[in-house]
């Protein structure tokens, strides 16, 4: 009834989810499963560090426009390999054989990060009591020929070490220099009797199969698991319906009692085919104008649109020693740069910038303020700091911390591999980043490409919230705010705040949202305020929807009447989503583009979309690799009273004015940035690791602290943004 009237019944909850279990049983009970995913230990792909990724398939039940739908994708997950504890600790150390000395500290703790509170199962011996497999506890600071015991034996009680112990026991250990595991019994324990720790040496522990991995993902298990997902449309087609067959939804007894069946074949769907926006660059460029064909364009013989600021005071610092990078070379690449900023158009009048060389920093704040010294050295305010480092993720926060919240200085990180594979393509590249820093505009849209509700002033905003990394300040959130200052979508200004990850909406909207309203009001002058606002609200739920409206909605009417009482925008509201699994396969020639995706602009807004609410799925990029995912757009509201294609039409446009890269990307950039400026602010959280301070939270705007959200304690404050970085896409 839901689906014949098109969503004018109630929605069918209930109903949909006990399908759902229907659908979930047969699998769950087969394989290892985490929510709609179902993960088979067949051909792992080692990720290191002691981890595999999993293979596995995606089965989710939908009520689209067609009737019901079984969403099938392929799915991968990181799981703890089925090693020895030993095997496992030098997966994570990455080393080929332990010490005689045994571990260090470091290593120790390492090492305790990684496997505390996995499942491990003994091997010395063998028990029909069910009580050979215990949780781990920690890792003892004392090796195992040094850990005492005391033992009764006839009669009489007796101390000896550990490995002595074994070696009397079972048989001698091989590390015996090795710490012990502290653990605790998995099976069932005794009445009245409390639940005791066990010393065990590691070679005697096996890590239990099927353990999923809920930490972070370190930068090379990220980078084996995307190497792992990546795979070409054609390839990944044929994994689905090898997923299918493994799902057998035919075979399913529980399926048939409830009458349902799924066809073998993917559903065929008509798309169409958006038109691509003309760009427009600096008017003295050779080719001033461009419509890219896929997404994609070349800078050569291109000019930005404008240039920020004059490049005259500069610095530039070297986090590598000079046998890893000369000197020779740092001038080198410093030269390549500067040529670049002349071929894109942008003043640099210190082509000779002072280079400071600290290969390894014990203060990043005492170093960069060096550089910035040295850079002012013959007058002015330091512009930009290029910092040329290793893949070194914790100076990377700590440079950000310095530079956005302490010195109020853009910095642009180089990473000295990149530096040397990518030449004149990779200085274009990172002087485009540099140049919307520093307040420029790399291209603009045709005016004829980008018109909101017939020429009113309007603000497109960006809303997101941004969760730290799952581990245990996963509890805070980062909700983010960006807003358009300029009809060209090329300035923007940005507030933030933090909140529990909880909330399953923006709690300081109200706040975050005077502040970008001000903003409005300081670059277009006194009462000026944006006649229409169009939000693209970034990763939120169906299930949150409602509060998005009640909740968010409601704080930026507010936000509007305080800045004034008759002040009262039209509002459209849009909720981006790329957390799902819907793929689109293209079956003509005409439609792929080199690697077989979809070209950029194809559209899907029937078939598989809601019944109910106002929806659509676009390819708004070219692939760069693996399969493209489409963005889902859901129109929450629309006061302002756009025509789909419109809608449509407009969104796909504003992909195009992404400032870091020539190239279109997947959603809006408003939301790109809200998320990139999310990200962020997490570095800022006060405590050197981050969330780990008790203060109250504020909402925070360049260097202005709003009003407070949250009582006292309740939650960390990050540290605010420099005045001077308030105007500016410092985070680009």
């Amino acid at each position: 009834e839901y689906i014949r009237t098109q969503g004018e019944s109630p929605y069918p909850d209930d109903v949909v989810r006990t399908l759902q279990v229907a659908l979930a049983t047969t699998p769950g009970s087969r394989y290892a499963s985490i929510g709609k995913n179902f993960f088979l230990p067949d051909d792992p792909i080692p990720l290191g560090g002691g981890c595999e990724a999993w293979k596995g398939f995606h089965s989710a039940l939908r009520a689209v426009q067609d009737g019901l739908a079984v969403n099938v994708d392929i799915s991968y997950n990181g799981f703890y390999a089925n090693l020895s504890v030993t095997d496992m600790a030098k997966d994570i150390l990455q080393i080929r054989e332990f010490d005689r000395s045994g571990l260090s500290d470091r290593d120790r703790a390492r090492i305790q990060r990684e496997i505390k509170l996995l499942r491990i199962e003994v091997t010395h011996r063998k028990s029909k009591r069910g009580d050979t497999r215990f949780k781990i506890e920690g890792v003892s600071p004392l090796p195992a020929d040094q850990e005492m015991l005391e033992i009764e034996y006839q009669g009489q009680k007796k101390k000896l070490s550990v490995a002595e112990y074994f070696a009397e026991r079972y048989q001698p250990l091989r590390y015996p220099q090795l710490p012990c595991l502290s653990v605790q019994a998995l099976g069932p324990r005794m009445p009245g009797r409390p639940q005791q720790r066990t010393q065990l040496p590691m070679e005697v522990c096996k890590i239990v199969e099927g353990q999923r991995r809920t930490k972070q993902l370190t930068g090379p298990m990220t980078a084996a698991m995307i190497k792992a997902c990546n795979q070409k449309p054609d390839r990944r087609l044929q994994l689905v319906l090898n997923s299918r067959r493994t799902a057998a939804y035919e075979e399913d007894e529980i399926l048939k009692a409830f009458g349902i069946e799924v066809d073998q074949e993917p559903v065929e769907l008509q798309a169409r085919f958006l038109k691509a926006p003309t760009l427009h660059f600096n008017p003295e460029s050779r080719e001033n104008k461009s419509v890219p064909p896929n997404g994609d364009w070349n800078m050569r013989d291109k000019k930005v649109y404008f240039a920020g600021q004059t490049i005259e005071t500069w610095g530039v610092l070297v986090c590598l020693d000079d046998r890893t990078f000369p000197e020779r070379e740092a001038q080198d690449f410093v030269g390549q740069m500067v040529r670049s900023f002349g071929e894109k158009g942008l003043d640099c009048r210190n082509t000779m910038p002072p280079i400071v060389r600290h290969p390894y920093p014990q203060s990043l704040r005492d170093v960069l303020r060096e550089v910035k010294e040295k850079a002012e050295s013959d007058g002015g305010e330091c512009q930009l700091i290029l910092v040329i480092k290793p893949v070194d993720n914790d100076m990377y926060r700590n440079i950000k911390i310095v530079g956005d919240t302490q010195l109020g200085i853009p910095t642009q990180c180089v990473l000295v591999d990149k530096l040397r594979r990518g030449g004149p393509q990779y200085c274009s590249n990172v002087g485009l980043k540099i140049n919307a820093k520093l307040g420029g505009k790399n291209w603009v849209l045709s005016a004829d490409d980008f018109k909101v509700a017939d020429g009113k002033t309007f603000m497109i905003l960006g809303c997101g919230i941004t969760k730290s990394p799952i581990g245990p300040r996963s509890e805070h959130a980062v909700a983010s705010l960006v807003g358009s200052l300029d009809p060209q979508l090329g300035k923007h200004a940005g507030t933030y705040s933090i909140q529990s990850a909880r909330e399953g909406y923006v709690v300081s909207m109200h706040a975050m949202m005077l502040n970008l309203l001000k903003a409005f009001e300081k670059e277009w002058g006194p009462k000026k305020l944006p006649e229409v606002l169009l939000l693209y609200r970034d990763g939120t739920s169906e299930g949150n929807f409602a509060k998005v409206l009640q909740h968010e909605v409601t704080d930026i009417r507010n936000a509007c009447a305080e800045m004034d009482r008759n002040y009262a925008p039209k509002i459209t509201v849009v909720v981006t989503s790329k957390h799902h699994h819907v793929r689109f396969f293209p079956q003509d020639q005409s439609a792929m583009d080199r690697n077989g995706n979809c070209k950029a602009g194809v559209v899907v807004d029937a078939t598989i979309c809601s019944p109910r609410d106002w929806d659509f799925y676009l390819v708004s990029h070219a692939g760069i690799q693996g399969t493209s995912r489409p963005t889902r757009y859901t129109v929450l509201m629309d006061e302002i009273g756009f025509g789909p294609d419109e809608l449509q039409q407009l969104t796909f446009n504003q992909c195009y004015t992404y400032a870091r890269c020539p190239r279109s990307v997947s959603y809006t950039p408003v939301a790109y940035y809200a998320s990139l400026f999310g990200q962020r602010t997490l570095h800022y959280l006060a405590g050197e690791g981050g969330m780990e301070s008790d203060y109250a939270s504020s909402v925070g705007s360049g260097g202005d602290r709003g009003r407070r959200e949250r009582p006292p304690a309740a939650l960390p404050e990050a540290r605010p943004v420099h005045p001077r970085l308030s105007d500016v896409m410092f985070y680009a």
